[in-house]
């Protein structure tokens, strides 16, 4: 891939896989999201493993805060209705998170609400419940676009290509794919 050292607008397919995952190799992963906890949570191993790999992409969102706005000052987070799910029983939840679930379940599936981040573990939050799948998560992070994704993939825009490489390779995370397309508008 052609390293660019511009803020440019292409959309990054953040993932936890060095590769794109063929269906043989989905099929014989113990986990792809959270939802395959959802009749495991008594199997620790699989919990703390998942945990891990939460942790580190948590972890590089939290390495591009720390790039793009430090402060959380020009932070906000969009979110929306994206799945009730059983999972929100497991013990993996916390009062706040399951409060903001709650809330969010009242409203209709297309409407978003929008709110200026306050703290680092409000982001922590709504990042849990994005890689979770619980919530639909957007997050602008300065001039950075992230959103939540499926099977644990995050999509990253307007940053520098050069500093987005270094923030995957610092939390072990890795950009498989680019293409254009503008998500924040």
């Amino acid at each position: 891939m052609h390293v660019s050292y511009l803020t440019n607008h292409y959309l990054y397919w953040v993932d936890r896989f060095d590769h794109v995952l063929s269906i043989e190799e989905c099929n014989n992963r113990a986990f792809m999201s959270f939802t395959d906890l959802a009749a495991r949570e008594s199997d620790q191993v699989l919990v703390t493993e998942y945990c891990q790999v939460e942790d580190r992409l948590i972890g590089f969102i939290e390495a591009v805060v720390e790039h793009a706005d430090t402060a959380l000052q020009n932070s906000f987070v969009r979110y929306s209705w994206f799945s009730a799910g059983a999972e929100t029983s497991l013990p993996l939840f916390t009062p706040a998170q399951l409060a903001i679930h709650q809330d969010i379940a009242t409203l209709d599936r297309g409407d978003e609400n929008c709110l200026q981040l306050e703290s680092k573990a409000q982001l922590r939050d709504f990042l849990q419940l994005g890689i979770r799948e619980r919530l639909k998560v957007k997050l602008l992070i300065g001039e950075v676009y992230v959103e939540t994704g499926f099977d644990m993939g995050l999509v990253v825009q307007n940053i520098r290509e050069d500093n987005l490489l270094q923030l995957a390779s610092r939390t072990g995370v890795h950009v498989l794919r680019k293409w254009e397309h503008s998500m924040w508008d």
